[in-house]
Order: structure tokens, then sequence, then C-alpha cells
């Protein structure tokens, strides 16, 4: 039986020895802990600095609640190994029973005459991660050894210090000569993966149907207990974007594997963000964990924010203004992967979009002064219906003309051949009133 609660306290000997009888310990500064693991939160851990190199430290383990039982002990330094680069290998085991025998060979071949240095790592419990270092030029070989059954338990994977994957094994492990590279300048440090917030993908919405299919959960944690909302389970087989709003209204948006098949899906949405952080800082606005395999998202039926695995995968509707920008999890933690399609569907009345597809500095006038015509130069996220009216010094329209935009740049010509001379205002407004945008010209003499 496991010992689940714990606390841990560490101490420095003061005098005396256990010889003699007479010893007497002291507790470091900062070294007792009830909490803290990050393999299960009524365990201790402990970061414990000053320590001399060579002095003995003792180690306390009590039950806090629960049964006694037996427990793992995990010790490892902080400061960096040696070597111009460092390098993390991570271990896990799903059944928390250890490897059983199966090994990772990590060989470190320097340039020049010094020999390489082998050296062969397993666990014994759930996890373990092992920092080294290596020189620029240095040849680095992974080797993995299986022993024995249940190997779909076990995974490894190697990462710069910084967090980046460089190596990921598959399940079960593949056995022999896994992974080679060679240090290079920047420390083989990868462009961040989108299952990281600080490589998500980048999206103008509306977007057109996006399809990923990215695997794992990236090499950061990006969410805890105080920003993950509902998924209460953390990052899972998921995949982060970043949604620029290129409209005014009313953000809607669907998650589904695209191709007929079940597939349970989460999703978390945080913003409006001032800046490109990441991870965010705060709670999510829009959040389900439904345990649904149908499609997920936000629609104009729901009427919750937020949901728990009892959920119907759909949370509400949420107002957006162009310019904003928002944080977006997709995971499936039922699959290996996460697949999936990420469409957007904009309200509608009577069959034409409630939508503001622009903005003010969007909408430009040529030329300026005019003549007999002018162009109408502005960008539609979506196509739409839209007016543009031509308003005099008083306030009163003396143009009026409706268009029909595609998406994208468009130019939109106006025939300006019978008003006076003069200062004009033109606003272009959708059909349902939305304005889009307004700017001044001038109309020449004739």
């Amino acid at each position: 039986m496991d010992l689940e609660d714990a606390g841990l306290a560490a101490y420095r000997q003061t005098s005396g020895d256990c010889i003699t009888n007479d010893l007497v310990l002291m507790q470091i500064a900062g070294g007792c802990a009830s909490a803290g693991s990050d393999v299960d939160p009524n365990m201790p851990a402990l970061d414990l600095t000053g320590l001399v190199p060579g002095e003995r430290i003792w180690l306390r383990v009590w039950r806090e609640t629960g049964n006694d039982g037996t427990f793992t002990l995990c010790t490892n330094r902080t400061d960096s190994p040696l070597g111009q680069c460092d390098y993390v290998l991570s271990m896990t085991d799903s059944g928390a029973d250890g490897w059983g025998g199966s090994s990772v060979l990590i060989c470190v071949d320097p340039l020049g005459p010094p020999t390489a240095v082998c050296t062969s790592y397993t666990i014994s419990a759930t996890r373990g991660n092992i920092a080294f270092g290596a020189d620029l030029g240095s040849t680095i070989t992974l080797n993995y050894t299986s022993v024995g059954g249940l190997q779909n338990e076990i995974a490894h994977q190697l990462a710069t210090s910084g967090g980046g994957i460089l190596y990921g094994s598959e399940s079960p492990p593949s056995a022999g000569l896994v992974y080679a590279f060679t240090v290079n300048s920047v420390c083989n440090v990868p462009p961040a993966p989108a299952t990281d917030c600080v490589g998500s993908h980048q999206l103008l919405w509306p977007a057109n149907v996006v399809s990923s299919n990215p695997t794992g959960s990236g090499a950061v944690e990006d969410l805890i207990a105080s920003n993950q909302g509902c998924l209460v389970n953390g990052e899972a087989n998921g995949i982060w974007y970043r949604l620029y709003m290129e409209f005014s209204g009313q953000l809607v948006f669907s998650i589904d594997a695209g191709n007929g098949t079940a597939e349970n899906y989460d999703f978390a949405l945080w913003g409006p963000l001032p800046s490109e952080t990441c991870p965010p800082t705060e709670q999510p606005i829009r959040c389900s964990f439904a345990g649904t395999t149908d499609a997920t998202g936000l629609n104009f039926s729901a009427s919750d924010i937020s949901e728990d695995f009892t959920g119907d995968g759909w949370v509400s509707f949420l107002p957006v203004l162009f310019g904003q920008q928002y944080m977006l999890y997709v995971s499936a933690p039922d699959s290996g992967h996460v697949a999936h399609d990420l469409s957007h569907t904009l309200p509608t009345t009577n069959g034409r979009p409630i939508v503001d597809p622009g903005s003010v500095d969007r909408l430009m006038v040529f030329p300026n002064p005019a003549s007999d015509g002018i162009a109408l130069h502005t960008m539609f996220s979506v196509s739409t219906e839209c007016t543009a009216d031509v308003v005099d010094a008083t306030g009163r329209v003396v143009i009026r003309s409706r268009f029909n935009s595609s998406a994208g740049i468009t130019q939109l010509p106006l025939d300006i051949s019978g008003l006076g001379a003069g200062s004009y205002t033109i606003r272009m407004t959708t059909i349902n009133g939305l304005v889009l945008g307004q700017a001044r010209f001038a109309k020449a003499s004739d």
C-alpha cells in the first residue's frame, strides 16, 4: 500500500554523532513541506539552497493522514550539469511500478581524444528526470533496452533545458538506437510546438476551416489550477490557438473530428488578452469538459459559460470586438492525438451575416479630392452585403449605394458626379446597421 499524504523535513548536523548517541540536528531553513509534489499534490516537495558539497543531510518523512504505506523518495540538483548545453531525459511509467529492468542508455561522445561516456537510466516508480550536459560538437545517442511486459506503460523523451522536445518515444517504445544528434551552437533548441502556448497557431478570425493533428501535451506545463478552469486534468493531447478578431460581433465556433468519426474534445477560451501572454494568467471565460463524442464549441442556444463532464459540449457565444485577441486550447483527452477541424459559424438574419468585417482605419477613399468618381478601398473578412452613405455637411444623406462584397481586399466604385463642391463624409454599414467605417473626402469644383 502506498503512502498518499505525507510530510517531509530536512535537517543538518550541528553537533555530536550517532556513534556517541548525542547527535543534534537542526531543521534547514525552508526545509519542511506537506505538499508541492508535481506527482501528487498531497505529497511534499522541498527546494533546498545553501547546501555544502560533501555534507550529510537527514530527511524525516511522516504520515499526515490516511494509511501507512511505502513511498518513493526522489532527489535532484538544480545547478546546471557540466557542459556548454544542457538536456533533460524524462522517464514515465503510467502503471506507477517502474520499468522492471527496461532502461535508456545515453552516450555523450565529445570532439577530440576523450572517449564517449555512457550512462544507463531507469525508474522504479511513476517518473524520473535526469539532466546532463555536453559541449558543442559532441554526439549524443539514445538507446532503449526493453525488458519484460507492459511496455505500453513506458515512455521517455529528451528535451532541451528550456523544454523544447527533441525526441519522444512511441507507445510501446522502440528498442535499440532511437535518436542521435550533434550538439550545435543553439543547443539544438527546436521551434516551440503548437502543443505549447508559446508555439500556438496564429489565426485571423473568422478563418476558414482549420485542421490540426498534433500529438502529445508539449514540453511546458501551461495549465495549472489557477488558469485551467473546467479542464480539471490539465493538458492532455492538446493544441493551442491564438485568435485575432477580424470583426466585431458574436464569436461562435465548432470543434469536431471532421471525418464523421466520434471523438471527445474539450476546450477552454481565455481573453480578451492585452498582449501575447503565455500561459494565460486568469481562468478561462468559456470552457467545456463534457464527456460527449459529438461536436463541441460556442453556439447561440447554450446559456452556460462552463461545463463539467456531464455537459452537452456547448457553451454560450461570446461578444467580441475587432482587434481583440483570445487564446483557445483544444484537447482530445481520450485519444493519443487531437486530429480535429476548427470552424466558425457566423450568426445570420434572413440568411445575411450579422458581423462587422472591418473598422474605421480600414476604409480609405481615392482619389481625394475627387471630381466625378471615387473608389472605396477596404477589406472584408467574409462575404457580406453593405451600404455606403455619402453625408453632406448638414448631415443629409445625398448618395446611398448598396454593394455585395466578397471576402478580402475590395475596391468599390462610387459615382459622385452629381455632388456640388465641398466636404463630405462617407459611412459604410452592414444591412443590419453595424458601422464598418467612415472617411471624409472633398468634391473638387468642376
